[in-house]
Formats: structure tokens, C-alpha cells, sequence
């Protein structure tokens, strides 16, 4: 693209088919007295930009046309960007003319042709960014991100619109809430969602954010993708239950440091939080919009969603002290740390800075186990342990 104003190129997208000029450059320049107005040029033809059928020949100082969208959506689009840095856009009807300058402003007809056009992006970016378990790129996600944030969150604001708002429940009730899982997603009583509340706090600060998964005993690895002055949200994925958890917290008002936890699984249609509902309702808009805006949010996700216990895993007895959600207290006997081996001291786990130091599965497991150990044989020196009384039941086998 080419400003006829100062001759100085203008960066353009990935949907810019054309070229704009206001300097006469061919022999099909435009008459003498359009020569410093803003025109698409298409091969040797040139159609000025209008506005109540006058050509545009100025902008407002400091403004410049950025970009121009004519092949993506059926009104062409002028991106316009000024010194500070602050956007805007301009939408065309199909003679070039000045329609408006906010997607709001155009009847109900032209909005549902312009969302129409994106909605197969859109639905595209729900399955591979929003519920995907391992992100993958969207087609056309470059020609969208082109248009600029204005209009982009315009149009998805207008295409989720078309669906039934995301189901919103504070934590009290999540208990007593029935959840619908999809067939391809394992099911889960709803109150075994609640311990993650408690691990929202906090999580944004940490750099390697790790949670219990509570459709079982995985480690699940996460990673930051909104952190906004009023809300953050961290993104958990596990694939043995095909489940996808944004979990963060959230400003209860923009006049206050206190904060609330927040839960979101687009999976489940599912938001649990403290919020407005009208606030709470707009966080899947808003992570799609921050996938939309950042092409690199994919490539930032962990290639390994599992913390692996054991010798040949990511993850040592050390570091189980920085898990958000904790195990209960265990009763019954622990058994006691093996004895170290002549010239070959037990690794110091205190303060889980021992990376190197890995531990057997087998004694990772036996340290989470609550039941007694078994009685000696009959023929043990060892003293034999008295039976329990009768009505109490050995504690059951808890792994993690």
C-alpha cells in the first residue's frame, strides 16, 4: 500500500488485494482533480474511496490508512492507525462509499453478511485453541488477525451472540449442579471440581503452574494465557480425561484489590466464580480474542501436559510441596525413608532443589500409601501388632 500524500510505504496484512495510491503513476491515473485522493488501484484501474459520494482526499491529523481489506468480508474495510498507536476502520459498501466507522452502525443485514464470512474461523479457533487438549493453528488465522483488534472483537462478539451465553454457577452451588459432558470427555461428579478453587490463588505467579487433575491422579503442567489487571487465567489440559481448565482469579470490581477464583471449562459450557454473571459470561470471549491476537500462543503451550513421577519423569518428591491442591492429612503409619546406602547419601528433598534427584515409582507410591504395614510372619522375632477392633476398617489405598 502507498500513501499519495507523502510517497512513504505503509505496512500492510496478509488480506490487502490491492493497492492504494493518490499519486498519478500510470496512464490511467485518475482525472487531475481526484490526483491526491485515496484510490484502489486494481491493475490499471483506479476507484477512489468515497464519503457521501465525494472522494476522500484528507484525514484527520495524525491518522494514516494501514491496511485495506477488500477479499475477506463482502464490505471492504480501511485500517487506520495514528501516531499513538490507537486503531480504527472504516467500512465500505460495494461502491467504495463510506458506510461506518463502527460495526454497531451497520443494519442488521450487513452485520450478519460480515459475521457469516468469519464464522468458519471462529469455529475453527473453539476446537483447536479454545477446548483443543494439544493446540493447533487456524486456517486463516493471519488474515483475521489483519484486521485489527477493533473490528476483529467486534465480529466475534457479534458471532457468539448467535449461541446461548456460557453457563455461569457460584462455587456454593456447584454441588448441587448437573453437568452435561460430552461423549468423548469422562464424566465427573461436580463437587470434585471445588479443590481447584482453592488452588487459583496465586497460580498466576508461579512459573511452572501444576495442579491435581481431579478426573484422577495425573500432575497436570500448565501454562499463563491471560493476564489482564482484572483477570488471569492459566491453562490446564489432560488428556486421559480429554478435558481442557482455564483456572485463574478475577477482580471483584475495578474499584478493589480483592479477587475471586475462577473456573472455566468450554467443555462443559461451564464457568464457576463469584462474578457478575454478565462479567463471568464474557471470559470465552475474551480468551479467543487473546488466541486471535497472538500467533505465537500455540508454540507457548508445554509439550509435556503430565508431570511424570519416577526415575524417567519431569517430576521429583521435592516439588510436591509446591502443588496448588494438597492431599489430605493420611493416617495410619508411614513407612520410614530407606536407609542410604554406604557412600551414597539420601538425596536432600527439603526444599525440592534437587532436580537431578529422582525417585521409583514404587516408593513414590508407598510414601502416599495410608494402610498399616503388614504383620510380620508368625514366625518373626518382631513383635506382633495387635488386631484392630472390630467395626473399623483398614483405610483405603491412596496414590497419587
Amino acid at each position: 500500500m502507498r500513501s499519495g500524500r507523502d510517497g512513504q510505504d505503509e505496512p500492510g496484512g496478509g488480506a490487502i488485494s490491492s493497492v492504494m495510491s493518490g499519486a498519478p503513476a500510470s496512464a490511467h491515473r485518475p482525472p487531475r482533480d481526484d490526483a491526491d485522493t485515496f484510490v484502489i488501484r486494481i491493475g490499471n484501474h483506479a476507484f477512489p474511496l468515497r464519503i457521501r459520494g465525494q472522494p476522500i482526499r484528507s484525514l484527520y491529523p495524525g491518522w494514516r490508512i494501514h491496511a485495506l481489506h477488500v477479499t475477506l468480508l463482502p464490505m471492504a474495510v480501511a485500517q487506520l492507525r495514528n501516531d499513538a498507536g490507537a486503531e480504527a476502520y472504516w467500512i465500505f459498501d460495494s461502491a467504495l462509499d463510506y458506510r461506518a466507522s463502527l460495526f454497531d452502525d451497520l443494519d442488521e443485514e450487513e452485520q450478519s453478511a460480515m459475521v457469516d464470512a468469519v464464522a468458519p474461523f471462529f469455529s475453527s479457533l473453539v476446537r483447536s485453541s479454545l477446548e483443543a487438549v494439544k493446540q493447533s493453528p487456524s486456517e486463516n488465522a493471519e488474515l483475521i488477525r489483519n484486521l485489527g483488534a477493533p473490528l476483529r472483537d467486534a465480529l466475534l462478539a457479534a458471532w457468539l451472540g448467535r449461541f446461548p451465553p456460557t453457563r455461569c454457577v457460584t462455587p456454593r452451588a456447584l454441588p448441587e449442579t448437573t453437568l452435561s459432558f460430552p461423549d468423548d470427555v469422562m464424566p465427573l461428579a461436580p463437587k470434585a471440581l471445588t479443590p481447584l478453587l482453592s488452588a487459583a490463588a496465586g497460580l498466576t505467579e508461579q512459573p511452572l503452574p501444576v495442579i491435581l487433575s481431579p478426573w484422577g491422579h495425573a500432575v497436570l503442567r500448565g501454562h499463563h494465557v491471560l493476564k489482564d489487571t482484572d483477570l488471569s487465567l492459566t491453562r490446564f489440559a489432560d488428556p486421559q480425561a480429554n478435558i481442557v481448565l482455564y483456572l485463574g482469579t478475577a477482580r471483584l470490581s475495578p474499584e478493589s484489590d480483592e479477587t475471586t477464583p475462577v473456573l472455566c471449562c468450554p467443555q462443559l459450557d461451564l464457568i464457576v466464580t463469584d462474578l457478575p454473571s454478565d462479567r463471568a459470561g464474557q471470559i470465552p470471549q475474551r480468551l479467543l480474542s487473546r488466541f486471535m491476537a497472538d500467533p505465537t500462543h500455540v508454540s507457548a503451550a508445554p509439550a509435556a501436559l503430565l508431570m511424570q513421577f519416577g526415575a524417567g519423569g519431569n517430576f521429583t518428591l521435592g516439588s510436591a510441596s509446591s502443588l496448588p491442591v494438597r492431599p489430605p492429612s493420611l493416617p495410619g503409619n508411614w513407612p520410614a525413608a530407606p536407609a542410604a546406602a554406604p557412600g551414597h547419601p539420601r538425596p536432600d528433598t527439603s526444599g525440592g532443589q534437587q532436580d537431578a534427584a529422582r525417585f521409583p515409582d514404587a516408593q513414590v507410591t508407598d510414601a502416599f500409601r495410608t494402610n498399616p504395614a503388614s504383620p510380620p510372619p508368625d514366625d518373626s522375632p518382631e513383635e506382633k501388632q495387635e488386631p484392630a477392633p472390630p467395626g473399623i476398617k483398614e483405610h483405603p489405598t491412596i496414590t497419587t
